[in-house]
């Protein structure tokens, strides 16, 4: 899931925010703004 970052919270744009984009799929989730894997 999203929690593969820093904080390991569920909210991606959180984690892609902290430096993280290249996690689980942070960069996904960021750039669509949905539940993309």
């Amino acid at each position: 899931m999203i929690t593969d970052g820093g904080l390991g919270s569920i909210d991606g744009r959180k984690i892609a925010r902290h430096g993280s984009g290249t996690s689980c799929g942070a960069t996904l989730v960021v750039a669509g703004g949905g539940p993309t894997v």
